[in-house]
């Protein structure tokens, strides 16, 4: 958690205002959606289809990263008593944008298709899924503008990430795995954790000042990945991959059993989906 508790205050309000720009970017992204693409002439309708949403995608991207520049001098005051700085925005890369997300239209309907569905289905499937692409593309230009700061701010010794307070079990692993480190002399540097952000997200991104302190919740996360972990037979790897699915078990967590059957769960990629395509054809 940050050092003091108007940061903590600062990033939760942060959180929250992220959250609710990509919902309203992912309403926008739906009816945009059905205007453009017709599951009857795919070949003719995607590059319209491709324009629109690169051209909505962009708009909302700004918005996030305009967004964490705001709070980023207010929460840099909070923790280290000085918000006198200047902080850039990320430029919007429209064609690596365009490359990430194309394969989530005609491609996936077509695979779908190609998978028994009906091609009403396939379309319906297919924009769910795209859905939560959308929202976690939209939230890269707030957590890009925060990273890219860290990186620079010369007071700060890295970045974290921030859950929503109840994450699946992968969120809840990251985020017990405290500072990514902008510097390898500090700590090890594992910036690949960076790019782990799955759709429908919403954990954030806060740049860390001094030490960092987990909270008393982080601590339970780290508490239950390392029972998890010894609870492997003698000799198994301990590998994510094994010790999480024991974590979704145990614990309480948005993938859980428990969560799954009072219907709060929300489709994550590292939990077992069922008819969605989660994977790039």
């Amino acid at each position: 958690m940050a050092s003091t508790a108007k940061g903590n205050i600062l990033t939760d309000q942060h959180r929250r205002r992220q959250v609710a720009l990509a919902i309203t970017a992912d309403s926008q992204m739906r009816r945009v959606w059905d205007d453009t693409l017709d599951v009857n002439d795919l070949d003719h309708t995607q590059p319209i289809w491709k324009k629109a949403m690169l051209d909505l995608l962009g708009q909302w991207w700004k918005v996030s990263a305009d967004t964490a520049a705001q709070y980023l001098p207010r929460f840099r005051k909070a923790e280290i008593g000085d918000g006198s700085v200047k902080v850039g925005v990320p430029r919007f890369n429209r064609s690596q944008a365009g490359k990430q997300l194309e394969w989530g239209g005609v491609a996936n309907i077509l695979w779908h298709v190609a998978m028994g569905q009906t091609q009403e289905a396939a379309y319906l499937a297919a924009r769910e899924l795209f859905i939560g692409m959308f929202h976690e593309a939209v939230l890269t230009g707030g957590r890009l503008t925060l990273q890219q700061w860290a990186a620079k701010d010369a007071r700060a010794s890295g970045w974290r990430r921030v859950s929503d307070g109840h994450p699946c079990a992968f969120c809840a692993m990251l985020v017990s795995r405290g500072p990514i480190y902008t510097s390898e002399r500090t700590a090890l540097y594992r910036q690949s954790d960076g790019d782990k952000f799955h759709p429908h997200c919403g954990c954030t991104v806060e740049v860390v000042y001094g030490d960092w302190i987990p909270s008393d919740k982080e601590k339970q996360w780290i508490d239950d990945y390392y029972r998890a972990a010894e609870s492997l037979p003698k000799g198994t790897a301990r590998t994510y991959d094994r010790i999480l699915p024991i974590m979704r078990r145990t614990g309480d967590y948005r993938d859980s059993p428990s969560a799954r059957a009072s219907g709060a769960m929300k489709k994550d990629p590292h939990s077992k989906n069922q008819g969605v395509r989660t994977e790039k054809p």
